[in-house]
């Protein structure tokens, strides 16, 4: 994925906070799930609950892809992006607190919210997809 691609995936991550991530079971049934995400360039992480249906999918299967997109009402306004990835547990201690800073700023209300939760942090670099404008051709 050239670094140009890169760029317009991080700017377009940079101005929406849910995605729609597919995961797949072991045996092989799909899910999807709507999770808030922050950023780090093209980068994407996401946090789970542990006990959660795409945390056991994950663990079995770490390829997952997502889209994020706006609700647009003409087809030619639409844009998005659809990648596939790996997404692989966030255990250093230094990315970790990366990740919290960034979900602090965009998500400052998730700071409010009771304890309790068992929680996995993932993140996932793109490894391939494009993004879609149709008012333009696909770009990969």
């Amino acid at each position: 994925m050239s670094d140009q691609i890169k760029k317009e995936i991080a700017d377009y991550l940079a101005g929406h906070a849910h995605l729609r991530l597919a995961t797949v079971s072991g045996d092989g049934s799909p899910d999807t799930a709507t999770v808030a995400y922050v950023n780090d360039g093209a980068t994407v992480y996401f946090v789970t609950d542990r006990r959660t249906l795409k945390a056991a999918n994950i663990t079995g299967n770490r390829i997952v892809a997502f889209t994020v997109d706006g609700d647009y009402h003409g087809w030619k306004e639409t844009q998005g992006m659809q990648i596939v990835g790996q997404a692989l547990p966030v255990d250093e201690p230094d990315e970790m607190e990366n990740v919290k800073d960034l979900f602090a700023e965009k998500f400052p209300l998730m700071y409010s919210i009771p304890g309790g939760f068992a929680m996995n942090v993932y993140r996932v670099e793109p490894q391939h997809g494009f993004l879609l404008d149709n008012s333009q051709e696909p770009r990969q």
